[in-house]
C-alpha cells in the first residue's frame, strides 16, 4: 500500500476541495450506502470486511449520515448532534465549520458518498481498539448553497481518497475521531 500524505483534517478538508476555507464556504458529506458491498465506484469488487471492520465501517457511514443530516438542515440543526456519532478532535472542528457555513447562509444540498476499501487495526489502550478505515469519497451531485439556492464553492475536486479513524471504546460503541483527506484522487 502507498503511503498517504494527509494533509487535512475533519470537514475541513471537505470544505478544502468544494472551494472554500477553514473560514467558511463549502464542503460536502457522505451518504450511507445501502450496502458497503455494492459496486466501487471504478467498477471493482468490494472488499469482504470481517465483523469487526465491517462495525467500523458502519461507524464512518452514521457519521457521515449525521454530518450530512446536520448540514442540510442548517441553520435550524442541533449541531450537538454530532457528539453521538464523533469524539473530539473532529465534533468540535465540524460543529466550528457548521457555526461558519451558519453565518454565511450556507447549507448542503444533496450528500455525498463513501466507499471503503481497506481497514486496518490500530492501537488497542485503554481508551479503547483503533481502526482506520480507507476508502474513497466522492462528492458527487453534492454542494454548498445559500438560502435561495445558489451553490457556493468549486467542485473541482469530486473523488479523493480519504481515511476515517475510527475507536471501539470499551462499552463496544464505535464512534470516529479523525477524518483525513488526501489530494489525488480515486
Amino acid at each position: 500500500m502507498t503511503k498517504m500524505k494527509y494533509v487535512v483534517t475533519a470537514v475541513v478538508a471537505a470544505c478544502a476541495l468544494t472551494g472554500c476555507s477553514p473560514a467558511g464556504g463549502s464542503s460536502a458529506t457522505p451518504s450511507v450506502p445501502s450496502s458497503v458491498r455494492a459496486s466501487s465506484p471504478s467498477g471493482t469488487p468490494s472488499p469482504t470486511f470481517s465483523k469487526d471492520d465491517q462495525a467500523a465501517i458502519n461507524a464512518v457511514q452514521t457519521y457521515l449520515q449525521v454530518w450530512s443530516q446536520v448540514s442540510q438542515g442548517l441553520p435550524d440543526s442541533d449541531m450537538n448532534d454530532i457528539h453521538t456519532v464523533a469524539l473530539s478532535p473532529d465534533d468540535g472542528v465540524v460543529v466550528t465549520v457548521w457555526e461558519q457555513w451558519k453565518d454565511q447562509g450556507l447549507h448542503l444540498v444533496g450528500a455525498p458518498s463513501f466507499y471503503p476499501s481497506l481497514v486496518t487495526v490500530g492501537e488497542l489502550d485503554d481508551q479503547g481498539q483503533r481502526y482506520h478505515v480507507y476508502g474513497c469519497y466522492v462528492m458527487g451531485d453534492s454542494h454548498l448553497s445559500d438560502a435561495d439556492g445558489n451553490p457556493s464553492g468549486d467542485k473541482s475536486a469530486d473523488r479523493i481518497p480519504a481515511i476515517y479513524d475510527v475507536i471501539q471504546i470499551p462499552q463496544g460503541k464505535y464512534f470516529v475521531f479523525n477524518e483525513n483527506k488526501d489530494s489525488g484522487t480515486c
